[in-house]
C-alpha cells in the first residue's frame, strides 16, 4: 500500500492506494518544460500542479521528467528520480565500469528513498556521479527512473516535443544498479 499524509494550514489528509509495480521492464519518459519551487518538500500546491502534468502520461509513456528547456538541464519525475547514463571509457571489466551517472544536483530535487540507494551503491562499487544534468541527449547511454513503485526503472525511449530519442533500456550500468537495488531490497526486507 502507499499511503499520503498531506499538512495543510489548517487540517491534515491521508491517502490511501494500492501500490502498482510497472508492468514492463523498460518505460518511456516525456521531457516537459518546468521545475518544483520547493523540491525538498511535497507540499499541497505541488500536489496540484502535478495533476495537470500528470494527464501527460498515457501509455506508452510512463514518466513525466521536468526539465528546463532554456538552461538546457533536466531535475526529476513527477513521481520519481531521474537519471541519465554517459560512457566515460571502453573495454573495463565489469562492463558497467565502462559508465558514468549523470543526476540533477541533490539540492534541485527530492531526494527519493531509492535514489539514496542508487547514490550508496555507487559510492560502495566506485561509480562516478556527476552532477551536471545537462540535457545531451546523443550522449546517453542510457537513462531510469527510480522510486519505490518503479525501483530502477530503465528507460528505453524519450520523448521531447513531437521528436523521440531512444537510449539504451539493457544498458550494463543501468542493469547493475537495478539488479543491486533489487538484491538491497530483499536484503533488507524483514518478514511480517
Amino acid at each position: 500500500s502507499k499511503i499520503t499524509v498531506l499538512v495543510g494550514q489548517d487540517r491534515v489528509r491521508v491517502q490511501f492506494a494500492t501500490l502498482h509495480g510497472p508492468t514492463s521492464r523498460h518505460c518511456w519518459v516525456r521531457l516537459i518544460d518546468g521545475h518544483r519551487e520547493h523540491p525538498e518538500a511535497k507540499d499541497l500546491r505541488w500536489v496540484h500542479e502535478r495533476e495537470a502534468l500528470e494527464r501527460l502520461i498515457a501509455p506508452p509513456v510512463n514518466e513525466v521528467v521536468l526539465v528546463s528547456w532554456h538552461d538546457r538541464r533536466f531535475y526529476e519525475g513527477l513521481s520519481s528520480n531521474f537519471f541519465a547514463v554517459r560512457r566515460v571509457g571502453t573495454g573495463r571489466d565489469p562492463a558497467f565500469r565502462n559508465f558514468e551517472l549523470v543526476s540533477a544536483p541533490l539540492d534541485s530535487v527530492l531526494l527519493g528513498t531509492i535514489m539514496k540507494l542508487v547514490l550508496r551503491i555507487c559510492e560502495r562499487d566506485g561509480i562516478a556521479v556527476a552532477y551536471e544534468p545537462w540535457l545531451e541527449l546523443e550522449q546517453w547511454s542510457g537513462a531510469f527512473v527510480t522510486s519505490t513503485s518503479r525501483l530502477v526503472l530503465p528507460v528505453e525511449r524519450i520523448v521531447h516535443g513531437e521528436h523521440e530519442q531512444r537510449v539504451d533500456g539493457d544498458n550494463p550500468l543501468v542493469d547493475h544498479l537495478r539488479q543491486s537495488v533489487e538484491l538491497m531490497m530483499v536484503e533488507q526486507s524483514v518478514e511480517v
